[in-house]
């Protein structure tokens, strides 16, 4: 699930918004490797939901709320969380 070059500073800029109680847009962050995106639509198939798109966009709200608000989380250990998570060696896991 690779970060496209500039995902990672689309996400700070999201979460520094809601942080800031302002507006924001859902940005493309990146897109899922084609062995990735077959695997996780294999799995959803399997359980009659939609397939998925490559494209993976961030919204980032929720991810605030649960992870800051009620965490303690600062915005730059979720960042991290995401590097890590967005590498494209991750391995899909069900």
């Amino acid at each position: 699930m690779p970060l496209s070059s500039d995902g990672l500073a689309k996400i700070r800029y999201i979460l520094t918004q809601i942080q800031a109680g302002q507006r924001f847009k859902v940005e493309v962050v990146g897109f899922f490797t084609l062995e990735q995106l077959a695997q996780i639509n294999a799995e959803r198939a399997a359980h009659k939901f939609p397939p998925l798109s490559a494209e993976i966009k961030f919204q980032g709200k929720h991810m605030y709320n649960s992870r800051c608000v009620e965490n303690g989380y600062t915005i730059g250990q979720i960042l991290d969380q995401i590097e890590s998570a967005f590498s494209d060696a991750s391995v899909v896991d069900f």
